[in-house]
């Protein structure tokens, strides 16, 4: 029961989420921090638009970033543990 009802928060918690925002958070939920670099060629979409969604996401507390200009490096946030199974 603790398993649905986890899965059931996650769900309200990413509705409304737009799908490229749910790419950037799958690839980051794997733990590792990741640059704009590397999420432009695993998403195959243009910087500016990756920034645009990397800005909101930052903003809605859902992802952190660390680091400075070319450095940057993106990470989501510890709570809660997101499963995108």
């Amino acid at each position: 029961m603790k398993v649905l009802e986890s899965k059931v928060f996650q769900e309200h918690l990413l509705a409304g989420v737009p799908e490229l925002s749910l790419s950037i958070l799958k690839l980051l939920s794997s733990g590792d921090s990741m640059g704009i670099s590397d999420l432009e060629k695993a998403l195959k979409t243009p910087r500016s638009t990756i920034r645009f969604h990397l800005r909101r996401l930052i903003d809605e507390g859902r992802i952190f970033s660390s680091g400075k200009a070319r450095a940057v490096r993106y990470q989501i946030t510890d709570a809660p543990s997101w499963n995108f199974e």
